[in-house]
């Protein structure tokens, strides 16, 4: 039987692993990952484990249903964040829950939106969250109508916040509207950006040089919902 846990390693910062996380990642014989996680996790790796840098779902799934070969092996795949936040997990989860081979279980982690949240001491339950991936032109919808919107880039963020200056230039979206942004959550270099989007563009040599992985919190009191 091959024993699979999905770990949820949070943000990046190694301290933000639960101890269950830790556990499974110390004790596994295999780990498949991504070089960030990788690099999050490597003073907890046990001396003989095996190393697959992968980040493409249909590939882990085909590796450790038909290229791992051994039997009472323990393996763990880190995903960022929360695994059942915006993850490719439960893709994973439900093909492995059909190989009668394979034993595997989700480790819950720091989502993106838990730890802005929690940050920025907003609450985020009656938050509206979202990831975009290159349709950065709904945000407009999302922010209209809800009071609060959490976002996942995923793409390009300059062109998400200009699409909200475009909104606010035609009226549709008040200048009212505050604006979190946070970026390396949870490295040492973490930066947290506050304005309103009548200012936002005084940030915007900071936002050009902002990656993907940035996330945002939007406040609209005029919304509806």
């Amino acid at each position: 039987m091959k024993v699979v846990a999905i770990v949820g390693v949070g943000m990046g910062n190694p301290k933000n692993i639960t101890i269950e996380g830790i556990t499974y990642i110390k004790n596994a014989d295999i780990i498949i990952s991504n070089e960030r996680l990788l690099q999050s996790v490597k003073d907890s790796l046990k001396r003989d484990v095996k190393i697959f840098s992968n980040n493409n779902t249909n590939e882990i799934i085909c590796l450790v249903e038909n290229e791992i070969i051994a039997e009472n092996i323990s393996i763990a795949i880190l995903v960022s964040g929360d695994p059942a936040y915006f993850s490719e997990a439960e893709k994973m989860l439900a093909a492995f829950r059909e190989n009668p081979e394979v034993d595997a279980k989700c480790i819950p982690g720091i989502s993106s939106i838990s730890y802005f949240s929690n940050k920025l001491g907003i609450s985020y339950h009656n938050s509206l969250s979202v990831n975009l991936h290159g349709e950065e032109e709904k945000i407009i919808q999302y922010v209209v109508t809800h009071k609060r919107v959490f976002c996942i880039s995923g793409g390009d963020v300059e062109k998400l916040l200009g699409e909200l200056i475009k909104a606010r230039a035609d009226h549709s979206l008040s200048e009212d509207i505050r604006i979190y942004i946070g970026e390396r959550l949870s490295y040492s270099d973490e930066k947290i950006i506050y304005s309103t989007l009548k200012d936002i563009h005084l940030y915007k040599k900071e936002i050009k040089e902002m990656s993907s992985m940035a996330v945002f919190l939007f406040e609209n009191d005029q919304a509806v919902f």
